[in-house]
């Protein structure tokens, strides 16, 4: 509630030993259900595709260098 300019969420997206998809915890979830009915992007994209950053889960992996 005191995120007055920006709020910064984090979590796993990904399985770190399978590498497989993981959905967001609920609280997480409903946030971005909260995005999508209330916020729009000028060129129409789903808002959770703007607000959402996947990193790579090893500080090793190639997309770092």
């Amino acid at each position: 509630m005191s995120a007055e300019e920006r709020l910064l969420v984090i979590y796993a997206g990904l399985d770190p030993r399978s590498g497989k998809p993981m959905p967001p915890a609920v609280p997480v979830s409903e946030l971005l259900e909260t995005l999508e009915l209330t916020a729009r992007t000028a060129d129409q994209t789903p808002v959770h595709c703007a607000v959402t950053v996947q990193h790579p889960l090893q500080p090793f992996d190639g997309r770092y260098c």
